[in-house]
């Protein structure tokens, strides 16, 4: 990321965000699913170590990952957007 003084005037999570944001794909994220949050909710689920909780956990990620399917764009796009907004002074509620 190049450093400006138009980067300076910015709080530090803001700089950089865009293009953060549209780095991870839809693919990457629903992969990070896939052989991360998913996996990782199916071994908790096995051990037991959280008892009947593991099975939400699991339920949840899967969940999440099709919603992530799904509105995985809207999602990201809406993020620029309020990035963005905030980037120009627009105050962002919700």
């Amino acid at each position: 990321m190049k450093i400006s003084s138009e980067n300076a005037t910015k709080p530090t999570w803001m700089v950089g965000q865009r293009q953060t944001l549209q780095i991870l794909g839809t693919r990457e994220r629903l992969d990070f699913f896939d052989f991360y949050i998913i996996p990782l909710a199916k071994k908790l689920k096995e051990c037991g170590v959280f008892g009947v909780s593991s099975d939400e956990y699991l339920s949840y990620a899967e969940q999440n990952r099709k919603e992530w399917e799904q509105r995985g764009e809207e999602i990201v796009q809406d993020m620029i957007q309020k990035v963005e907004e905030q980037k120009n002074g627009i105050m962002v509620l919700g």
